[in-house]
Parts: structure tokens; C-alpha cells; sequence
């Protein structure tokens, strides 16, 4: 989803100050809910994402030496996110935008440590994975 509408929401998103790309975040807990999906929507949420045989990095970024990624799947349509070399305290979440990036679902499937998240249906809507990395909020950019 890469494009004018793309580039423009997130110009708009780091002028907010809700994100940067490869660093901060003000507090991506405090993330707003966007509007409500449709009811086809969400077929994978909360799934393992474990088992699919085409998963891909779409976005990555470093927080403080631990290296955040959100992860897709194709053939799915699925996005979950993923954390290496993390602490025991550390966590690692996905944000769900159904308008472009105005408004953000999440977090979503918050978990701690060196891990993934479950995987949640992104059929043209926007995803980023998130951490709290040492008290220090990071956000890959979105996809």
C-alpha cells in the first residue's frame, strides 16, 4: 500500500507527533480507536502465526538494541509483530488503522519478551508493530 495516500498519512502522523519511524513515540499505549471494521473483517485475528509458509518483514526498526519487526503474510493477509533481542520486561504489540492512519486501533496482542504476537487480519488497512523497549516507545513505520 504504498502511494500519494500512504506518504501524505504518514507526514501527518510524525507532524502529530505519534510516531517516528525509527525511533519514539510520545506513548503508543494512548493510541486513538479508528472507526469500527466490517463484519468479514478480523477473520485471523488472534490466530498463531506460526504455521504459514510465506511470512515476510514488511517494516523493522531498533529500539535500544532489540530489533522490532512487523511481519505479514501474503497469501494470509495477516500482520503480527515480533521482537528479537529484547528483555524478559520488554513488549511488543501491532496498531490497526482502518482511515490511512488518522486513528489507531491497539495495542493488539501485547506480549513481553523475545516473541511474536498473534496475527490480526490487514486487508486494506494499515499496520504498525510497536515496543516499549527499556521505558523507551519505538514504532516501525506502517504498511
Amino acid at each position: 500500500m504504498i502511494g500519494k495516500k500512504l506518504l501524505a498519512a504518514f507526514a501527518a502522523t510524525l507532524a502529530a507527533g505519534t510516531l517516528t519511524a525509527l525511533g519514539p513515540v510520545g506513548t503508543a499505549s494512548g493510541a486513538t480507536t479508528g472507526t469500527s471494521s466490517p463484519a468479514s473483517f478480523g477473520w485471523c485475528d488472534g490466530r498463531n502465526p506460526s504455521g504459514h509458509s510465506d511470512p515476510t518483514t514488511l517494516r523493522s526498526a531498533f529500539a535500544r538494541g532489540a530489533l522490532l519487526e512487523l511481519r505479514y503474510s501474503p497469501s494470509a493477509r495477516c500482520a503480527w509483530g515480533r521482537l528479537n533481542r529484547a528483555y524478559s520486561t520488554d513488549s511488543v504489540w501491532v496498531d490497526r488503522s482502518f482511515d490511512g492512519g488518522s486513528t489507531w486501533d491497539g495495542p493488539l496482542g501485547t506480549v513481553q519478551g523475545n516473541t511474536y504476537t498473534i496475527e490480526f487480519d490487514d486487508a486494506d488497512v494499515m499496520m504498525r508493530a510497536c515496543t516499549n523497549h527499556g521505558g523507551a516507545y519505538t514504532c516501525t513505520a506502517f504498511a
